[in-house]
């Protein structure tokens, strides 16, 4: 019996690691173009094998050969492995795609890769600070250490980025999720057959000339010049655009108290092309509007008693003391006892659940509706969530409409962020996967077919040329043509070849009457942080395109040389109508030397015109004369009586605002080895955020000698390295290749 009973343990032994063998199917056509990998667990792939196949067979019509690798992948290694022996054969890879169950990477220790997520990795969840990322596999470049499986979640995996491995962005392939949100309910496998087949019946030469663009309520601080000045990008942008009235809309969440009923309009259209949805969001919210507050005492006054019941609810629902709420509110506001009789109305309460449910628009309401758009670009904190049951992207996709792919952000984000950096490639029938690619950040994902790409009328083959490596005379070439389109590629796609070419992105920066163009030219000079840059930036402050004045504003506060403090003073003092440039000029200030601000701010506001100049300096010289929160901050952190945990909370503010003139003094506590060990090793890896500072070289010296004493702490030497790298490497915007 013993006998028998070992044989079939060896049997289902053998039998389930044959199961869980990893199957390739090589494409079913030759091509010398790159290739493209659908990666499926097992189980989907079993259920959806017939609408598998038909993707592949539309993708290799479409000129990529296409393999489909399937298993039962238990831990994101095994997925990598696969994309790495794919890559590096003859062939090689351009992008991937991840359908059903694929193991989710989030990654620890890569703050600087995103553009706003910076929870303290010390203090909360793992779950909550880490971030949910496909760089993982599609950037082969980075570097890994395992640290464990969720406990709850066995898809999802934890990874510490190495503090060795290289410390920027430089994907390999492009890589999209499609992976069904569960909270819509349902057949997982049909919806995912039914997507697919979706994709194959979407024709792949529909020219982009219809372009719905929002703008929601909150975004870029409600600056009316920024979303004004949109439109002049987006006419460079897609230059097919038709003349007529409902080829292109530009909205603003002030064209209605609840502008989400006619943006499902918008949605339901079956012509529109590409939405681009601009506000704020939850994994499965999209915040669309304010409160609604009237234009009559009587709307206002509403207004206002939705507003307090609602805290007041909510207090009731936190078994919080309501009453003692309430006396707050009546001295407040002037309010007597009879304003909150109607607080435990439950018909009231559903009329204000209601109206609050109207200002956003929910995963609930996309599964009522059919979205049409063919891409989605959702520019917010959190719609693209793959890692969780139910996300904003995953419910654009996988509904009856013509929607193929959205693009999203599994954490909060930047508002200031360039959205849509080369997406005009979209216009002249470049991948989506490709245009992805050239914007993508650790938090930013494909959700939808990465393949798919729109019609053009143009005769270039950018799809080819993108994946290739040694062409570097095609894109002299094409600089050449008088199309901001092409200009901005080129010049992006010359500078990951050539290291001395910052004067050349200058002159465009300064010459060209595009305005995509100028602001491509200053992102690029951002990777050499030179002289040409700063002059870039200076001259930026008064560019008439709002992205780049706003754009620089924030790069002159990286940079920290009083040189560029005439130019802020202007700006800050001339171009009051564009809030979001004045509110990061403002933020840029706080990490200038005090005395050089007010010298040079005051003399601005003494040349110029305005009428009540005498209170302003008069109000700059009383704020100057304040100690500020920034200041208290550095003296909390010099002081060895403060307590570990709040010198380390305003370490960690020096990552956002880089006080230069501190440098000197961040430096000598780095190299006392009195101090705690936990405070150098936090002051070391926020040295490493002054990429653009005009104190970067001394911070180099510094860092590279300290790191060469026989005597410092591992720990602490590690993440000494890991600051160099990102502060060395970023002069260059590519000194990497992907592993071979």
């Amino acid at each position: 019996m013993s006998k028998i009973l070992k044989i079939i343990a060896l049997f289902i032994s053998l039998t389930s690691w044959v199961y869980a063998q990893v199957k390739i199917e090589k494409p079913t056509v030759i091509s010398k173009n790159k290739a493209f990998a659908i990666f499926i667990d097992i189980e989907t792939y079993k259920h959806t094998r017939d609408a598998v196949k038909a993707y592949r067979d539309i993708v290799e019509k479409d000129g990529l050969p296409t393999y489909i690798v399937s298993g039962d992948f238990k831990k994101p290694e095994e997925v990598k492995n696969e994309i790495l022996k794919l890559y590096n054969a003859k062939q090689s890879l351009e992008g991937v795609v991840f359908i059903g169950e694929i193991p989710i990477v989030m990654i620890r220790n890569a703050q600087h890769m995103t553009t706003a997520f910076k929870m303290n990795e010390d203090k909360f969840p793992i779950y909550e600070s880490s971030v949910p990322s496909d760089r993982f596999y599609d950037d082969l470049n980075l570097t890994f250490d395992y640290i464990k499986q969720d406990d709850r979640e066995p898809i999802i995996h934890y990874y510490k980025l190495r503090e060795d491995s290289p410390q920027h962005l430089n994907p390999s392939i492009y890589s999209a999720r499609i992976r069904y949100p569960k909270g819509r309910g349902g057949n997982v496998y049909q919806a995912i057959s039914d997507y697919l087949y979706k994709v194959v019946r979407t024709p792949r030469d529909n020219i982009l000339d219809y372009f719905v663009a929002f703008t929601g309520s909150a975004y870029n601080s409600e600056c009316l010049v920024a979303w004004k000045d949109d439109v002049k990008a987006y006419r460079e942008d897609f230059p097919y655009l038709g003349k007529t009235n409902t080829h292109f809309k530009h909205l603003n969440f002030r064209m209605d108290d609840f502008m989400k009923f006619k943006l499902f309009d918008e949605m339901q259209r079956p012509e529109v092309d590409l939405l681009l949805m601009r506000k704020h969001g939850t994994p499965t919210r999209e915040l669309i509007n304010n409160e609604p507050s009237g234009f009559s005492i009587e709307t206002r006054i509403e207004a206002i008693r939705r507003e307090l019941y609602n805290n007041l609810r909510k207090a009731i629902k936190a078994k919080k003391n309501v009453d003692s709420l309430k006396k707050v509110y009546q001295k407040k506001y002037q309010l007597t006892e009879k304003f909150f009789d109607r607080l435990n109305d439950m018909e009231l309460a559903k009329q204000d659940s209601a109206v609050n449910a109207n200002n956003s628009i929910h995963t609930a309401d996309l599964r009522k509706i059919k979205t049409n758009p063919l891409y989605v670009i959702l520019d917010a904190c959190y719609n693209g969530s793959y890692h969780e049951d139910d996300y904003i992207a995953g419910n654009y996709i996988f509904n009856e409409g013509n929607t193929i792919a959205a693009q999203g952000n599994t954490r909060n984000v930047l508002q200031d962020k360039w959205t849509m950096n080369l997406v005009g490639l979209l216009s002249y029938g470049v991948r989506l996967g490709l245009v992805h690619n050239m914007n993508v950040t650790l938090e930013n994902h494909l959700i939808g077919d990465p393949t798919f790409h729109f019609g053009t009328k143009e005769n270039e083959k950018l799809n080819i040329q993108l994946t290739k490596n040694n062409n570097l005379n095609y894109w002299k070439s094409l600089l050449k043509k008088e199309d901001p389109i092409y200009q901005s590629v080129a010049l992006r796609k010359i500078a990951e070849k050539e290291k001395n070419f910052s004067s050349t992105l200058l002159q465009y920066f300064l010459t060209s009457s595009y305005r995509t163009v100028r602001m491509q030219a200053l992102k690029l000079l951002s990777k050499y942080a030179n002289a040409d840059f700063k002059e870039a930036v200076k001259k930026g402050l008064s560019d008439e395109y709002e992205m780049i004045a706003r754009q620089s504003a924030i790069y002159a506060g990286s940079i920290g040389d009083s040189d560029l403090l005439e130019a802020l003073a202007e700006a800050w003092v001339h171009d009051k109508s564009r809030q979001r440039v004045q509110y990061n000029i403002e933020s840029s200030l706080r990490v200038f030397d005090k005395s050089k601000v007010e010298t040079v701010f005051i003399e601005s506001l003494q040349k110029s015109n305005r009428i009540d100049k005498e209170k302003e300096i008069a109000d700059l010289l009383l704020s100057f004369r304040k100690k500020g929160y920034y200041e208290l901050g550095f003296e909390k952190i010099m002081d060895r009586n403060t307590s570990l945990e709040e010198r380390i909370d305003n370490i960690r503010v020096i990552r956002n605002y880089n006080f230069h003139q501190h440098v000197d003094s961040y430096l000598a506590l780095l190299h006392d080895s009195t101090e705690p060990l936990q405070v150098r090793v936090c002051m070391a890896e926020a040295l490493g955020w002054f990429r653009f500072s005009v104190m970067r070289p001394l911070i180099i010296e510094s860092l590279t000698k300290l790191s060469q004493s026989p005597s410092i702490e591992k720990e602490l030497k590690d993440e000494i390295i890991q600051s160099l790298i990102r502060l060395q490497g970023y002069n260059a915007l590519v000194s990497l290749s992907p592993r071979a």
